[in-house]
Order: structure tokens, then C-alpha cells, then sequence
């Protein structure tokens, strides 16, 4: 959706960030505390810490902080998830949480309507809740009302919402409640899950795609090669396009024009080379904008900025890629493909939000949105 509002201006905080700058070195040490992984969703967001334990801030409507209730309905600073200090990997789904712990087994929380979850009931869990007994997951992507997953055997597994076949077994259900192995292969290494669509990476760098097409009315009941290349090295795939970067730095993609970062016009239904700039690392999608990291340390947004999206400190839309400030030490970068905020993460390992912020999901204690990259602060 693209309404506008009214910019709100920045708010400037006096907080430290989870990082060693006490010491001014760039790498903590090994007994500091640091955000190891951080997704946003639509108006929540999730992160885990060095020391293994799992922090929510934002909109908590449908429990997807997992904090036990619903009430209150919202966090503005980061709070903790359960007590457990053996989480491995997050994942962020609009109104949903997903996690896997270091002895492999599958956790989740927050709405269940499509079967998001997966724990085979449409019921909203509220702290974190096993998902099955296996403990073989490996990693774990959340969308929009599905989910996915791979085990360490290399399946792919996929379930929740398929109004659009997204999970990938040749029909189209109202939703599928637990998870499901998506063919036989045991070769895919990475995953997004996508507003209505599934993307995924095989071991020979094959991208697979499946769910709805981007740009296009097409609907593709099982995984579909996305060309004929090999040489695919990061992924995303937001509300109206799929982008992705070679092994050469190049982007490529797959839907409008505007949030491809290629400028007004055109809608591309076939994988297309956006730009001839390289160096693009990682690239992350929003619902009508894109964040995306390069090998020089720098970040760079581009799309709608109508909730401060972009960063940049501008209200403008941009239909082309606009740097971040003029930093070089950003690592890590995440949004969601409904989501209108993002993190980034700095070498010292300080985090940081900009975009929207109805829900506080910035995590800054405020609910002003943000034009630039504020601090969260560092929970102690």
C-alpha cells in the first residue's frame, strides 16, 4: 500500500549498543554481547544475542513477542523471549515468530490463522512453542502466513497459507497446517520466504521459485527454475519482485521496476540485469522498497519511502539505488517483504533501525519514525 505521511523528525538517543565499543575495537571479545542475527516483520521485530538469548520489541497483537499475552499490545524497547540461552536461528514472519534452538528442534509463536506455526492447529501460541518433536532443522525463513524450513539433511519443508501455491506441491489449499516436504531433493541451501511466494537455492546454485510469480498473474504449484544460471549467491523477494545477485556482485530481477532499483516503468516478467554496478553483497526486500549491502561496507536503499523506508533522510521515493550516509562499516542488513522498516548492523556490532514506527517496532523507545538509522539500545 502506498499512502503517505507525514515525515516525523529524528530522535535522537543517548543509548549503548550491544557491542565492545568500550574498547574501540571493531571485533567484541569473546565475553561481549553483541546481536548475532535480527529480523523484522511487519510491525515487530526479533533478535538474537551472542549469548543465546532471544529479545522482541514491537507490535505484540497476536503474541508474537512471546511474552505469554497479548497485553501489552506493544514493546518500544527490546524485551526477552522466554529465558532459554540456546536459540541458533530467528526468523520473522509478518505477525509471526519462528526459531530453532542449538539442539535442532523448531519453535514458533505469534498468529497461526494460516497454520503459520506449524504445529498442526490454526491457534495463536503466545510463548514459544515447539513445533513437532524433530530435531534436525537447520534454517528457517518466515513470510507473510507461511513458513519454511530446511533440515539438515537438505529437505525442504514448507507450510501454512498456499492461497497461491506457495508451498509447493501442486495444488492450491486454503492452508496446510504442519510442515511438508516440498519434493525429494536433499540439495537446497537456502531459503526466503516471500509475501505469497517461496524462493530457494540449491546446492549447484540453481534459484528456484514457487508460489506467485512477481510482475505477472502466473501461479507455479511446485518449484520452477528461475532461469538457466548456476551462479546465484544472495536472494529476496518482496510483495511485487524477486532480486537477486550473482556470484559477480551484478543485480537481477524479476518484477516492477521501481522496486528493482531500475528506475520508473517497465515490469519484468523474465530475470532481467538491473544496473551494471557490482560489489552488491546481500540485498534484502521490503513491501515496495529494498535495502541492500555491498562488499565496500556501505548500504544503500531504494523504492517507496512514504513511512522514512529508505533511510536516507530524505521524504522522497527513489526509484534508484541512494546510499545511506556516507559510512562503510555496516555488515548486516534485514527488512521484510511486508515489512516498512529495517535493521543494520555496524562492525562493532551496534544494531540499528530506521523506517516506520507505529508499534515502536524500531525498538528506540519512541513511536516516531525514523529518516535515518537510530540506535537500539543494548539491553543489560
Amino acid at each position: 500500500m502506498r499512502n503517505l505521511v507525514k515525515l516525523l523528525p529524528f530522535f535522537a538517543l543517548m543509548f549503548f549498543g550491544c557491542s565492545s565499543d568500550e574498547t574501540n575495537s571493531p571485533d567484541p571479545e569473546p565475553e561481549a554481547l553483541y546481536w548475532k542475527e535480527v529480523y523484522p516483520g511487519w510491525q515487530h521485530t526479533t533478535a538474537m544475542r551472542s549469548d543465546g538469548t532471544l529479545w522482541g520489541w514491537g507490535q505484540n497483537y497476536w503474541g508474537q513477542l512471546g511474552v505469554g499475552s497479548t497485553t501489552p499490545a506493544e514493546f518500544h524497547t527490546p524485551i526477552q523471549i522466554s529465558t532459554d540461552t540456546d536459540w541458533n536461528k530467528v526468523a520473522v514472519g509478518t505477525a509471526h515468530t519462528l526459531a530453532i534452538k542449538s539442539n535442532g528442534t523448531l519453535w514458533g509463536w505469534g498468529i497461526n490463522s494460516n497454520g503459520e506455526l506449524g504445529d498442526g492447529t490454526g491457534v495463536a501460541k503466545y510463548t514459544p512453542t515447539q513445533i513437532g518433536t524433530e530435531n534436525d532443522w537447520a534454517a528457517v525463513s518466515a513470510g507473510n502466513g507461511h513458513s519454511m524450513a530446511l533440515k539438515s539433511d537438505g529437505s525442504l519443508w514448507v507450510w501454512g497459507g498456499n492461497s497461491h501455491g506457495q508451498i509447493g506441491y501442486g495444488e492450491i489449499d486454503d492452508e496446510v497446517l504442519s510442515p511438508q516436504q516440498v519434493g525429494t531433493d536433499t540439495d537446497w541451501v537456502k531459503i526466503k520466504a516471500g509475501e505469497v511466494a517461496s524462493l530457494a537455492l540449491k546446492s549447484d546454485g540453481s534459484l528456484w521459485l514457487w508460489g506467485a510469480k512477481p510482475g505477472t498473474a502466473i501461479q507455479l504449484m511446485v518449484p520452477t527454475q528461475v532461469g538457466s544460471d548456476s551462479s546465484w549467491n544472495s536472494f529476496s523477494i518482496g510483495s511485487n519482485s524477486l532480486i537477486a545477485v550473482k556470484s559477480t556482485g551484478v543485480r537481477w530481477g524479476i518484477g516492477h521496476n521501481y522496486s528493482l532499483g531500475a528506475g520508473e516503468g517497465d515490469i519484468h516478467s523474465t530475470l532481467t540485469q538491473i544496473g551494471t554496478d557490482s560489489g552488491w553483497q546481500q540485498i534484502s526486500s521490503g513491501n515496495w522498497h529494498k535495502i541492500g549491502l555491498k562488499t565496500d561496507g556501505t548500504i544503500w536503499t531504494w523504492g517507496e519511502n512514504s513511512d522514512s523506508q529508505l533511510g536516507n533522510g530524505a521524504s522522497e521515493d527513489s526509484g534508484f539505488p541512494v546510499q545511506i550516509g556516507i559510512g562503510s562499516t555496516w555488515d548486516y542488513i534485514a527488512t521484510a517483504p511486508m515489512g516498512r522498516h529495517s535493521v543494520a548492523r555496524k562492525t562493532d556490532k551496534t544494531l540499528w533501525a530506521f523506517g516506520w514506527n507505529l508499534a515502536g517496532q524500531l525498538g528506540n523507545g519512541t513511536e516516531t519514525n525514523s529518516n535515518v538509522p537510530v540506535l537500539i539500545p543494548c539491553p543489560q
